[in-house]
C-alpha cells in the first residue's frame, strides 16, 4: 500500500514479539491447597460474590511444612518410577483444630498425565488402612477387648469367598492386639462378622466418610478395604482416634477479612463425640504398639517418638498408603497411579512410610514429646499372650494390656478351658475384590530421628513380593 519503505518492513520483520505471560488464577504455590481454599470460599459466599469481594484469607497452610512435604512425596515417587509407580499425596492435619498444615494433591502440578487431580479428594481403596475403624466400632460395643482371641485359621464362605492373609500363613489363635498391629486378614474379616456391615458403614460415616455406599454393596471384604474413600476423609477419620475421640471437621481457613481490613470470617472448628476417650486410647495403644507389629513390620513404621500408625496395601498393588499420629498430629499418605495400574510389589510399608516417616519427624520436630495416656476409667491388667487370660503368677508369656470397665477377663491361663469352636460364616459377601496388606521387611535399625532439613534418600526398588 506504500505506507513503509522496504528497509521498513524488513526491520518490522526481524523484530521479535513478546507476548505478555497468560494470566491465571492457579496459585503457583500448593495449587492443589488454593483450589480447595477457592471452593471453601464458594461454598460459603458464592462465586460471584468472592469474585467482587477483594477478600483477604488467611489459611491454615504451613508455608515449610508444605515445601517439605512437597519435596519428600516427588522425590519418592521419582525413586519408585522403576516399580510402575507415579504419583503420590499427603495430608497433615492438626487433629486438635481440624487445620490442614500441609497438602499434596500429586507428585507434580506440571506433570500434564498425573498432575492436575488432587489425589488428596479423589477416592481410592484403602486397603487394610479401614481395619481399624472395624476394630474400634467393636471395641466400643464391647463385642472385643484387646485381649480377644481370634481365628486365624483356614475358612471358606458359602459364597466361596475365602480371606487370606498376606503371607497365606495360618497363626491359629490369635490376640486382637496382635492380629490388628500385624495387619491378619482373616481375624479383621471375624470383627467384621461381629460387627455387621451395616453398623460399620454408620460409624464410617460418624468418623466423616461420605463416599461409601449402601450395606449390599459390600461384603466381607470391606474390612479390608473394598469400599473407595478419599485420603482426606481416611486422615480425618485417624484425627479422630487422636483426638480422644472428637472429630473436628477440616478446613482450609482461619479468617477472611474485607478490602478494608473488617473481619467478615472466624473460622470455629464443628465438633462432634464420635466415640470415647478410652475406646480412643485402646485403638491408639494398639497401633503404637512398636512391639506388636514387629513380627511383620520390623521397624519400618518405628518414629523418634510414640506415634499411631496403619498401612494400607490393595489388591494388585493399585494403592498404598500409610496414616498415622500423634496427640498433635496426623499424616495421610497415598502412593499409586492415577490410572489404576498396578504398581511392582509396592505395599504401604514401602511406598508411603517413608513419606510418612519424614513429613511427621520434619512437622514434629522440636516439639514435646507426647504419649497416649490412659484416662481413669481404663484397667490395666497383666495377662498371659497365648490365651488372653489373668495370670497368677510373673512367666515368660506375660503381657500388660489394657481394658475398658467390665471387660476385664474373670478366667485365669492356668485353668483348663472348653475349646471355643471357629466363627461359622453368618453372612454372605458380595464379589467385591479382597484388598491384601503386604507388609515388608525393613531393615533392623534405623537412625534414633531423622534429618529435618532435607528428605532422605531411598533407593529405587526392584522387589518382589510374594502374594
Amino acid at each position: 500500500q506504500g505506507y513503509i519503505t522496504s528497509s521498513q518492513r524488513a526491520a518490522a520483520e526481524a523484530q521479535r514479539i513478546v507476548f505478555n505471560p497468560q494470566a491465571t488464577d492457579i496459585n503457583q504455590t500448593a495449587p492443589h491447597f488454593a483450589l480447595m481454599v477457592k471452593q471453601e470460599l464458594i461454598d460459603k459466599y458464592g462465586e460471584q460474590k468472592i469474585a467482587n469481594s477483594g477478600f483477604t484469607v488467611k489459611t491454615t497452610i504451613d508455608l515449610s511444612d508444605q515445601h517439605y512435604a512437597e519435596n519428600v512425596v516427588k522425590t519418592q515417587v521419582t525413586n519408585l518410577r522403576f516399580n510402575k509407580v507415579t504419583n503420590g499425596a499427603a495430608v497433615a492435619l492438626d487433629p486438635k483444630t481440624g487445620e490442614i498444615l500441609a497438602l499434596v494433591g500429586s507428585h507434580d502440578w506440571f506433570d500434564e498425565n498425573n498432575g492436575k487431580i488432587n489425589m488428596v479428594l479423589h477416592a481410592r481403596q484403602p486397603g487394610s488402612s479401614f481395619k481399624p475403624i472395624v476394630y474400634t466400632r467393636a471395641l466400643e460395643r464391647r463385642l472385643i477387648t484387646p485381649a480377644t482371641v481370634l481365628d486365624d485359621k483356614p475358612i471358606k464362605y458359602p459364597d466361596g469367598y475365602e480371606p487370606m492373609d498376606y503371607d497365606r500363613k495360618f497363626r491359629g489363635d490369635v490376640l486382637v492386639r496382635r492380629a490388628l498391629a500385624n495387619s491378619l486378614n482373616i481375624p479383621a474379616v471375624h470383627v467384621l462378622e461381629k460387627v455387621g456391615i451395616p453398623d460399620t458403614l454408620d460409624f464410617a460415616k460418624e468418623l466423616g466418610i461420605t463416599t461409601l455406599k449402601g450395606p449390599s454393596s459390600y461384603g466381607l471384604s470391606l474390612v479390608l478395604g473394598a469400599g473407595e474413600v478419599p485420603l482426606l476423609q481416611m486422615t480425618d477419620a485417624y484425627a479422630t482416634f487422636a483426638n480422644n475421640g472428637t472429630r473436628i471437621t477440616p478446613t482450609t481457613i482461619i479468617e477472611i477479612k474485607d478490602k478494608k481490613g473488617g473481619i467478615v470470617y472466624t473460622h470455629k472448628p464443628e465438633t462432634k463425640n464420635v466415640l470415647s476417650a478410652d475406646v480412643a486410647f485402646l485403638i491408639s495403644s494398639i497401633l503404637s504398639d512398636n512391639t506388636a507389629r514387629a513380627e511383620e513390620f520390623g521397624n519400618a513404621l518405628t518414629l523418634s517418638r510414640p506415634a499411631a500408625v496403619k498401612t494400607g496395601t490393595t489388591n494388585d498393588y493399585k494403592d498404598a498408603l500409610t496414616i498415622g499420629y500423634t496427640p498433635s498430629l496426623v499424616v495421610g499418605v497415598w502412593v499409586g497411579n492415577n490410572d489404576n495400574k498396578p504398581m511392582d510389589s509396592i505395599a504401604g510399608s514401602l511406598g508411603a512410610a517413608p513419606i510418612w516417616r519424614q513429613m511427621m519427624e520434619h512437622m514434629l520436630a522440636g516439639t514435646t514429646i507426647e504419649q497416649f495416656t490412659p484416662s481413669g476409667g481404663i484397667i490395666k491388667l497383666t495377662i498371659c499372650k497365648e490365651r488372653g487370660l489373668r495370670l497368677r503368677t510373673a512367666t515368660s508369656s506375660a503381657l500388660n494390656e489394657f481394658f475398658l470397665p467390665g471387660t476385664t477377663p474373670t478366667k485365669y491361663c492356668d485353668e483348663n478351658l472348653t475349646p471355643t469352636p471357629s466363627l461359622s460364616p453368618t453372612q454372605s459377601p458380595t464379589n467385591t475384590p479382597a484388598p491384601q496388606d503386604t507388609p515388608t521387611p525393613t531393615p533392623t535399625s534405623i537412625p534414633p530421628s531423622i534429618p529435618t532439613d532435607t528428605p532422605i534418600p531411598t533407593t529405587p526398588l526392584n522387589l518382589t513380593i510374594t502374594p
